[in-house]
């Protein structure tokens, strides 16, 4: 188990001794830059965010992310010289500072440098609120102020009251005790100021030194000029020495500190000694932390801060956070360093002396008192499993040092040597780091470690391999973490899977492939513990019956310890503790929310005495029983959750806003032309080590993103969102929401509907004004083609008509009648030609109708002129249809073209001319053919069929003539 997987919901947090119904100590882990700062001063705003103070300036952390203040910051603050902490109840933090204050409202993260009413600075040291919401402040020099108007107006001046020696008038006291009414210690006297500034003294007679602390309107703690901590009776006069222990560690010139905390009790905690708890009304107190002073022996806590059920210790170069809980778990062991470097549990074992034997990675091998909370270091070994041989020895199997035999009456250690003398060198014990033992026998032990496993004789070191069978040399080289003896069998849990032994039959067998961490006997079954894939439910012969890992409920899917308890099973994951139910199945899961030491258990490092579970994690070990389990109450556990900043990134730069935990805006609204842009959460608590997942749409199937506090999005749609945020807190697999948050994506410009409503309209109008323009060419063009046409009928037609009738009347008279003839019929022709320009180019005659009407008249008066019987067969809808004038002029000309070529050369004197009309014009000419007509080949074959071919792919159409037969068909198509 690698150490970086130790991390915590909001901070990497180790813990020092924590009861089952009391407080839990940790240290915040704050980033790496703070290590070598000095913390001044705390405190916790509304909102949960940690705020402190060191020669650098002001910071907020929230679990996640470090900010900094000083003068020359945006926003900036009056001085780096912070005596004093205080956040309102309007989420605005006051900075108290050598020279003034400086308000630094949260909601417009805007700060502001509050000036004196008259002039002048201060050097600020306590600041409270009343009750009403007012703001009240004291400093050094013995002033009193109250907030108002944007300013600091002067209450009192208590350097009035020493007059020779002004600089004894120094506040280190404020506390509202009554509506209005407030009490300063000021050097050896305490003051009463009421909220019109006037001073009392009250006249104790003697002086008052050390912490001061009421509990009441009238009733106070101080210690005395003797240097005893008592209560006192403002109204009664009435002094009372505290009890023990406090009076005797005061006496130690220690330094004490006096808190509020939860459930009414008052703290007192005494530098180099430890955190005790007095109840004033039952007058009862007690040591809430045993073993503090040995963690504490070289450090003084400098201020202490109470928030809701929380309290928050300054150090010089850390801060701890003490909190109420209530857990059926005892933690440990946990190590207390604030660099967060965990004690790793490997062995533990229980002594019929009371004393737990307990193998770790940071002190080697301890004993440890559970009653009085005293640790012992016995030896720097690495222990990794321990044997119980009788009352007086304990078998250890260690990392690096081989096995050892600890004498408990003489608190000594003794090698174990392998038998040289009488074992075959092939048996004789090479490995010195083993970590996993089982006992066969008065005198017999199996022994597994990095290479293999092993049979000794701890007395005699005779030692014997598993040999000669199939499989023994995999298992020599296997890593054998666990070792379970069931009746003669014994199964072999390693790195390389699940092995059997059979002693007496030397029977090898590989029962499982899988990495395995442990295996148990859980009635007829055998349940393996694997690095990944849960838990494998097999038979005693080894095949898998079922799967047990978190699709069906268990806490994680690498289960690195398990014991068996009653009908329970007890497993230790690498996602926390998971209590299985061996009848039904089902798991009942605990993590840090139920204030477990670490969610990360060690393999193997499991212990069951008198009634009690110890399990070892990474950092510390936890202990509690199948009792107190069964009667605690699993209650949903809110996770302090908040958005703690949200950045984007556009063309303009990026763009922070860290002011998100003190709104209540119902969303968040990305602005248009913003490329990118980052959620990240958190909040300063000690809840558990998750793996969180979030979506974006409110039934969207969910999305892992780890541990990580942070959810980044790169150009997402406009539109609106719904991101959520949660985790699998408790058991099974559902999904506890931790964060609810409406998003609104800004579109650009060019994306907004209006735009593209625009866009459209736009294309309309242009589709619009471009088909009106072109409209308004087809009649300009129609208007130029029936002027052309008409100019063409009455200028030319009359012409050539006005020739006609001359030379037919001269051809009556004169005798050369044949060349008149021919001028004449030159002329009808021409004229009969120019007719059929005309109609071609006339616009008011482009329709089928007239395309059809013009075809009949042609067929018409080709029968009459040849005498050739002419047949015309239409189908199709053509009345009001359409035809471009240049299909209809070439189509009619191909038309006339073939026409004219049937009738010349047609075997008999009949064709036949079919036109339909659908999605395309089909026009078939058709004339009989007998015989060889060399003629006709060429001018109905020839290149006649070119030319009106060319004029049908001016149409976009296609034609064809072919001979069938006895017919020549000549077949035309064009595109209506």
């Amino acid at each position: 188990m690698k150490l970086s997987r130790l991390v915590c919901f909001l901070c990497c947090l180790p813990v020092l001794l924590t009861a089952g119904d009391g407080y839990r100590f940790r240290y915040i882990d704050l980033p790496e830059i703070m290590r070598d700062a000095t913390i001044n001063t705390t405190a916790v705003d509304r909102a949960g965010m940690l705020w402190f103070s060191s020669g650098n300036g002001l910071h907020r952390y929230d679990g996640n992310q470090l900010l900094t203040f000083h003068q020359v910051s945006k926003p900036a603050i009056g001085s780096n010289f912070i005596n004093v902490l205080f956040a309102d109840s309007k989420d605005r933090l006051w900075i108290g500072a050598n020279n003034g204050v400086t308000c630094f409202d949260l909601r417009s993260w805007k700060t502001a440098v509050v000036p004196l009413a008259n002039g002048g600075t201060a050097n600020i040291t306590r600041i409270c609120e009343s009750r009403d919401g007012g703001i009240y402040l004291a400093s050094n020099e013995g002033r009193f102020f109250r907030y108002g108007n944007n300013r600091l107006e002067l209450l009192a001046d208590l350097g009035k009251a020493f007059p020779f020696n002004p600089t004894r008038a120094a506040v280190n006291f404020l506390q509202e005790t009554e509506p209005g009414v407030f009490w300063v210690h000021s050097d050896h006297k305490l003051l009463r100021i009421d909220s019109k500034g006037q001073v009392y003294d009250p006249g104790l007679g003697f002086d008052v030194s050390g912490p001061v602390y009421f509990y009441g309107p009238q009733q106070v703690i101080f210690q005395d000029p003797a240097k005893n901590m008592v209560e006192y009776n403002l109204r009664t006069r009435e002094r009372k020495k505290l009890p023990v222990p406090f009076n005797d560690t005061a006496n130690l010139n220690k330094r004490m500190l006096l808190f509020p905390m939860p459930g009414g009790e008052i703290g007192i905690f005494i530098n180099k000694r430890g955190l005790f708890s007095y109840n004033p009304f039952t007058r009862e107190s007690g040591e809430r932390m045993k073993g503090v002073d040995v963690n504490f022996s070289t450090l003084r806590a400098g201020d202490i801060q109470t928030a809701g059920n929380k309290i928050y210790i300054c150090f010089s170069k850390n801060i701890a956070e003490l909190q109420r809980v209530q857990t059926p778990f005892t933690s440990l062991l946990i190590n207390p360093v604030s660099e967060s470097a965990p004690n790793s549990v490997r062995s533990m074992l229980r002594h019929p002396n009371g004393l737990l034997y307990t193998g770790t990675y940071s002190n080697g091998f301890i004993s440890f008192d559970e009653t009085t909370g005293e640790k012992k270091i016995l030896g720097p070994h690495f222990v990794y499993a321990s044997l119980l041989w009788d009352n007086n020895r304990i078998l250890l199997a260690t990392e690096g040092l081989g096995l050892q035999w600890y004498y408990v009456k003489e608190n000594r250690f003794e090698a174990i040597r392998g038998d040289t003398l009488h074992t075959p060198r092939e048996d004789r014990m090479r490995d010195l780091f083993l970590i996993s033992l089982c006992r066969e026998s008065d005198s017999l032990v199996w022994v597994g470690g990095y290479n293999g496993v092993f049979r000794m004789n701890p007395f005699t070191g005779a030692t014997a391999y598993i040999r000669d069978v199939s499989g023994w040399e995999e298992l020599r080289r296997a890593k054998v973490y666990h070792i379970l003896r069931v009746d003669q069998q014994l199964y072999f849990s390693t790195g390389n899977g699940l092995y059997a032994y059979h002693p007496g039959k030397k029977q090898l067998r590989r029962l499982i492939e899988e990495p395995l961490y442990v295996t148990q006997h859980v009635g007829k079954e055998l349940w393996a513990a694997t690095n990944g894939k849960g838990i494998l439910v097999l038979d005693e012969n080894g095949r898998l019956k079922t799967t047990l890992n978190t699709q069906s409920g268990l806490a994680g899917n690498s289960v690195y310890c398990l014991v068996q308890y009653g009908q329970k099973a007890v497993a230790g994951t690498n996602q926390g503790l998971s209590i299985v139910d061996i009848t039904n199945r089902t798991a009942k899961n605990f993590t840090r929310l139920q204030n477990l030491p670490s969610n990360e258990f060690n393999h193997s490092a499991a212990h069951v005495s008198g009634g009690r579970v110890y399990l070892g994690t990474i950092n510390g070990l936890t202990t509690f029983t199948m009792a107190d389990l069964a009667a605690f109450t699993q209650r949903d556990h809110p996770v302090p959750m908040h958005l703690t900043s949200f950045s984007t990134v556009s063309r303009s730069g990026p763009q922070h806003d860290y002011s998100l935990p003190y709104h209540t805006e119902d969303r968040l609204v990305v602005p248009a032309g913003v490329q990118y842009f980052s959620l990240r959460f958190g909040g300063v608590d000690a809840a558990a080590d998750q793996v969180y997942y979030y979506r974006t749409r409110e039934k969207a199937p969910w999305l892992e993103i780890g541990r990580q506090r942070e959810l980044s999005f790169a150009g997402m749609a406009p539109g609106k969102y719904m991101v959520q945020l949660a985790a699998k807190l408790n058991s099974g697999n559902d999904f506890t929401t931790l964060l609810t948050v409406p998003l609104v994506v800004r579109p650009n410009w060019y994306e907004t509907v209006w735009f593209k409503v625009a866009v459209i309209l736009a294309l309309l109008l242009g589709a619009w004004l471009l088909f009106r323009y072109r409209m308004q060419q087809l009649l300009r063009e129609q208007r130029l083609r029936t002027k052309i046409a008409g100019d063409l009928h009455d200028e030319v037609g009359s012409s050539l008509t006005r020739i006609y009738f001359q030379a037919d009347h001269l051809s009556m008279r004169h005798s050369d009648k044949t060349a008149l003839r021919k001028i004449a019929d030159s002329s009808k022709h021409a004229l009969s030609t120019m007719s059929d320009m005309v109609w071609s180019i006339d616009a008011r005659f482009d329709t089928a109708e007239d395309l059809v009407a013009r075809m009949r008249d042609y067929l018409s008066n080709l029968q009459n002129d040849l005498d050739i019987k002419c047949t015309f067969e239409l189908q199709g809808e053509y009345a009001g249809r359409r035809l471009s004038q240049a299909v209809r002029q070439n189509f009619f000309l191909i038309f006339k073209e073939a026409i004219s070529n049937a009738a010349r050369y047609s075997s008999e004197p009949c064709l036949k001319v079919e036109l339909a009309f659908d999605k395309s014009v089909r026009m078939r000419v058709t004339n009989g053919c007998l015989g060889e007509n060399g003629k006709m080949k060429h001018y109905q074959g020839g290149r006649g069929i070119e030319q009106m071919q060319a004029r049908a792919a001016r149409m976009k159409g296609s034609l064809t003539a072919r001979r069938e037969g006895e017919q020549f068909v000549l077949h035309l198509q064009v595109p209506a």
